[in-house]
């Protein structure tokens, strides 16, 4: 298939050709966009852009995968037939030549496209008895039971926090690189790390899931740190507002497009025609939404969220998960990692997951999902995207916050001085009293003459005078 967006961009934005390089490089993904983890920004992706194609999955026959099974390695080995032009997307790929009755044990019923057979055979997901061991399905009863991830057969582990600076992200892939770029074969791998270098990895979540609010996710995200001159801190989908039927621009999509840095990479669209993905769609009510997707392979596409929610399995697993899925133009190899935007909000709705081939289908995981466990995860205070109203809001407190402190300072210093007696023939005290009182919210002072000449011998006691002494020194005495 066509490569639409396998471009070099100075400043990555949604849908960007990345790559990984651990002693080797990898297969391409699309890169999300950027997100804030504690205000500090981040590139994000998918887990599986750092697994590379592994040998033993082709020379076993015991452990070669099922043509219904969902790849989640990265690969596109030639040696592996299942495997082959799936690039670094994993999918649910169903080879041509595979038994139609297998389908069931791989794909729920209600997934939607060519689901309405009645002679198809239906299955209760809930316990998959036909495909598990008794401690496969004790693992399965202990994720149901609980809100953290436990460890399930198919579990990759994540790259820890600091642990990911030697895996290096380039922009874009060496896949997608011109072949003549390199002037040699043999220097080519360090050529490309020299000349295209994004980041590196800060954090990964493997390939594991996680029950939330009673659906079992699969949970697969990449956070990459991103290289100064090469980060765009707001996100941008190339075409996006080609899915607005509001012609008018936002304000906040406004100021967005103001604080873009320069160069903005875009190619066959206009700036007019940007949009900049600030929200983030609730997971509970995905189903029937109309969004669209940038990514590395489909460049931009439309699509339809399904009604309901798909039970899926992932090669390796020996049981089942819950996905929303999308019926559309995007989700082939290498479009893995590309966010999904509801159209016309600018809320992220997911990122894409896997690839059905049979039905055309794509799998994503919602992106609330994700990012809750980023920061469960990353044990973060505060995780969003850049120009949201939830930024908004905390630098709001924040910077209301940092006012409030000044204040009280000043409220504290203005109290010390009255305290000393200090009095500037420069400035009237009782102006100064009086403007205080007001600002506090206080009723005025008012006083009388007679009050005024029963306070004057305290205020007396409280004048300094300065003398001229021996030697000319000055001396400071208090006059009764």
């Amino acid at each position: 298939m066509q490569v639409n967006n396998p471009f070099h961009q100075q400043r990555p934005v949604c849908g960007a050709s990345i790559g990984a390089f651990r002693g080797e490089h990898l297969p391409p993904v699309s890169y999300g966009g950027v997100i804030l983890v504690d205000d500090e920004p981040l590139g994000m992706s998918v887990h599986h852009l750092l697994d590379a194609p592994s040998d033993d999955e082709s020379d076993s026959e015991d452990e070669a995968p099922s043509p219904n099974d969902a790849i989640l390695s990265s690969a596109n080995a030639s040696t592996n037939h299942w495997l082959m032009a799936m690039g670094s997307q994993p999918g649910v790929q169903v080879a041509p030549e595979s038994p139609v009755p297998m389908w069931e044990l791989e794909i729920s019923d209600d997934e939607g496209p060519n689901s309405s057979n009645d002679d198809q055979t239906s299955f209760d997901f809930s316990s998959d008895s036909e495909l598990d061991s008794d401690d496969e399905s004790e693992e399965d009863e202990e994720l149901a039971d609980s809100s953290t991830s436990r460890v399930t057969v198919g579990d990759i582990e994540g790259i820890e926090l600091g642990d990911g600076e030697e895996i290096r992200i380039t922009q874009p892939a060496i896949d997608d690189v011109e072949d003549d770029f390199f002037p040699s074969e043999e220097d080519r791998d360090d050529d490309h790390l020299d000349s295209h270098e994004l980041g590196h990895v800060h954090a990964s979540s493997g390939i594991r899931r996680w029950k939330r609010d009673g659906v079992v996710h699969e949970i697969d995200w990449a956070l990459l740190k991103l290289n100064e001159d090469r980060l765009q801190p707001y996100n941008l989908v190339q075409g996006g507002r080609r899915f607005c039927f509001n012609r008018i621009i936002e304000q906040d999509q406004r100021e967005i497009s103001a604080k873009l840095e320069h160069p903005v990479s875009r190619r066959h669209y206009t700036p007019e025609e940007d949009e900049y993905p600030n929200g983030v769609a609730s997971a509970d009510s995905l189903g029937g939404l109309n969004v669209h997707c940038f990514g590395r392979t489909t460049g931009l596409q439309g699509g339809m969220v399904g009604s309901a929610m798909s039970s899926v399995r992932i090669y390796r697993r020996k049981t089942f998960s819950r996905s929303w899925h999308v019926a559309g133009g995007f989700g082939v190899g290498g479009d893995s990692g590309a966010w999904v935007i509801q159209n016309g909000s600018h809320r992220v709705v997911g990122h894409v997951l896997a690839w059905c081939e049979r039905n055309h289908i794509a799998y994503i995981c919602p992106m609330e999902v994700l990012l809750e466990d980023i920061k469960r995860t990353l044990k973060a205070k505060r995780i969003y995207l850049p120009g949201s109203s939830e930024e908004a809001r905390f630098h709001a407190r924040y910077k209301k916050a940092i006012l409030g402190k000044e204040d009280s300072a000043v409220e504290e210093l203005e109290c010390a001085v009255e305290g000393l007696g200090i009095v500037d023939s420069a400035v009237d005290i009782t102006q100064a009293m009086a403007a205080r009182r007001s600002r506090l919210g206080l009723p005025p002072l008012t006083t009388s003459g007679e009050s005024d000449k029963e306070n004057l011998p305290v205020l007396r006691s409280r004048v300094i005078k300065v003398k001229e002494g021996r030697g000319g020194q000055l001396e400071m005495v208090g006059v009764p």
